[in-house]
């Protein structure tokens, strides 16, 4: 029921694109969901069991 599962992200991926930017850390990753983001819906491209996946995401607020 986390955001993540609700995302379908599974534990273990690794995401390494967020809307067209490079993710190559976690910090990165906190840095790029600012708040300029919330409400939209941004593909990621993750690296999952070695293969490379790419989805679309809704950003919300949490509540």
């Amino acid at each position: 029921g986390s955001p993540a599962d609700r995302a379908g992200l599974l534990a273990g991926d690794l995401i390494v694109d967020l809307d067209g930017m490079q993710v190559p850390s976690v910090d990165r990753l906190h840095r790029l969901l600012d708040a300029s983001m919330i409400g939209r819906d941004v593909p990621i491209r993750l690296l999952r069991n070695g293969a490379v996946v790419e989805r679309q995401v809704a950003l919300r607020a949490r509540s």
